[in-house]
């Protein structure tokens, strides 16, 4: 939704409020309302309710000033610096509040639009008395709105128009026309060239019939809506004699609008330092506009077209109590509520102005400081959140940690089991080498040992190692095969000896009783020979069963594998010594 502006123009007869919305890039009026005013000007309950009813959503206002409410002064100034010019006005403005003998509320602004005589600057002075505002802002407090300051209904009537009239260029008027209030704009190229205010408006005519019939001023309101007419005389052929009547008495008065129109023309050209003026069509607006006949009848004394100009006719705002000419003060005012970049003076207490100042003086500290508390918030924010986000993490690292250490403890238990279940394997697995030794020794001896060699005995041995030791590894079963042998032939008994031996070492590897080591001594006296075998056929499954099971073990340090007893024999075993 766009910017919202809302316009309150107190009338003596009608109180009319108006609303407009930025749709677009252009303002639009939304919403109207008028309501009979009070001898004090407004009726808050009933503009309270009238408001809520038709929808309008602003609760600040822009008021307008007319008649004899307000005063509107020009002077010519240098030109000099802002503070320079504000000083000028402000000792002018003191002048005239030491006449006044009230306090007045004031406020000036350069006007937009050049002198052609000088190259002063045309100050617009503003000025009222401020009970008078003082007492219309609390009645519209208890409205529920808060007023936003009060300006000139002239400047008003402009800004209506450059939103909701024609394009124009060149010089033109246009003229509100109330009960007992009129206001008028000069306008040049678009820009605001005059404004005036004075206390004159329609009930001049009014009373003209008034004092004409006799009647009551309620009974002439009636006579001149009903029956008044100011075309030109030889328009007004067919008229009763008593609308005749009418007209003739209106004549008269209207001839006191013109001279109002006549004199603000003069008035501007004057103080606004011109050097000519030449209105080149003139607009009528307000609740005395409709008086029938009175746009042409200003139209032949002026010599330039007249028209009316109705700022709501193609919005399509229905209003109740009053015409849709007589809101174009409103709308100029919601116009500057909603547009606070456009032209205008801006009257309020002097109470009310300091408030407002010191609020924009120090806005942008307590901008700040909002600022600084916001950021503050957001970084305790941020803190606390990143404190829990952290927390949240220990307790899954702290977890994780637990979890470790007892895979840990439990790989440790099972690296154990294990260690034993290879110490228990490797004991089955020596035992059945030793049952088995025994039968591949008494195989190996009954098919290679010759004849004149014996077995006087054959003894099962568990060798004992370091490694089996620390390792908790079975002992190596060694058969111990102590023989005696004496030569029968041609053949000495140590070679016939010798001859086994190697036979033995040189059988094929696929002979079942093949021994995997073999380790002989011999003693050879007088023609016999005595000699011992250590023979082993364990191989080396037995022992990798430790290996594999450290090898495999990733969860902690390893242990180093037992050395092989018989790898290490193999190695260092004795060579075959000779009997000679």
């Amino acid at each position: 939704m766009g910017a919202r502006g809302c316009g309150i123009d107190e009338g003596s007869a009608t109180v009319k409020v108006v609303e407009v919305e930025l749709k677009d890039g252009a303002l639009v009026p939304v919403g109207a309302l008028a309501l009979p005013a009070v001898e004090t000007g407004l009726d808050s309950a009933a503009l309270q309710s009238a408001m809520k009813q038709s929808g309008m959503k602003s609760r600040q206002a822009v008021l307008g000033l007319t008649g004899k409410d307000l005063v509107i002064k020009y002077q010519q100034v240098p030109p000099v610096a802002d503070f320079q010019l504000k000083k000028i006005v402000a000792f002018e403005l003191d002048e005239i509040r030491k006449q006044s003998g009230d306090k007045l509320a004031a406020d000036f602004n350069v006007m937009p639009s050049r002198a052609d005589l000088t190259s002063d600057d045309i100050v617009l002075m503003a000025l009222s008395r401020e009970q008078r505002i003082e007492d219309r802002s609390a009645a519209l407090a208890r409205a529920g709105v808060t007023t936003r300051h009060f300006t000139p209904n002239a400047i008003a009537l402009y800004h209506a128009f450059r939103a909701f009239g024609p394009a124009t260029s060149g010089d033109v008027l246009v003229v509100s026309i109330g009960k007992q209030s009129s206001d008028f704009a000069v306008i040049r190229d678009g820009d605001l060239l005059y404004a005036r205010s004075v206390g004159t408006g329609g009930d001049v005519l009014t009373d003209a019939i008034a004092a004409e019939f006799g009647v009551s001023k309620a009974k002439a309101e009636s006579l001149k809506r009903e029956l008044g007419d100011l075309r030109p005389r030889d328009k007004r052929a067919g008229l009763s004699q008593q609308a005749e009547k009418v007209s003739y008495a209106l004549e008269g008065a209207a001839g006191r609008l013109f001279s109002m129109v006549q004199s603000t023309l003069q008035l501007a050209k004057g103080q606004m330092q011109l050097n000519q003026l030449e209105i080149s069509k003139a607009w009528i607006t307000g609740g005395s506009a409709v008086m029938k006949g009175l746009d042409e009848y200003l139209s032949g004394n002026l010599g330039v077209p007249v028209q009316r100009f109705d700022p709501l006719a193609e919005a399509g705002v229905a209003v109740e109590g009053a015409g849709t000419l007589d809101l174009a003060v409103a709308a100029g005012l919601a116009v500057m509520a909603a547009d606070g970049e456009s032209w205008s003076v801006e009257l309020l207490t002097a109470a009310e102005k300091t408030r407002r100042d010191w609020t924009k003086k120090h806005v942008f500290t307590v901008a700040a400081l909002v600022a600084v508390l916001a950021y503050l918030g957001v970084y305790a924010w941020q803190c606390q959140s990143r404190h829990d986000l952290a927390f949240r993490q220990a307790s899954r690292v702290t977890l994780e940690w637990k979890k470790r250490q007892a895979n840990s403890t439990s790989v440790e238990r099972l690296r154990g089991e294990r260690g034993d279940l290879a110490a228990k394997v490797d004991l089955l697995e020596k035992r059945k080498a030793a049952g088995d030794g025994l039968v591949r020794a008494l195989g190996m001896l009954s098919t290679q040992l010759p004849e004149d060699l014996w077995v006087t005995e054959l003894e099962l041995e568990m060798l004992e190692s370091k490694a089996a030791a620390k390792d908790k590894v079975a002992k190596k079963p060694m058969i111990v095969v102590d023989g005696a042998g004496k030569s029968r032939g041609t053949r000495s008994i140590d070679d016939s000896y010798l001859a086994f031996v190697d036979t033995v070492r040189a059988l094929d590897a696929k002979i079942d009783w093949k021994p995997a080591d073999i380790i002989e001594t011999q003693t050879v006296k007088g023609g016999q020979v005595e000699y011992r075998l250590n023979l082993t056929w364990l191989t080396e499954p037995a022992a990798k069963v430790v290996d594999d099971a450290a090898a495999d073990d990733t969860a902690g340090p390893s242990k180093s594998p037992p050395k092989n007893p018989s790898k290490s024999s193999t190695n260092n075993a004795a060579k075959p010594s000779g009997g000679n």
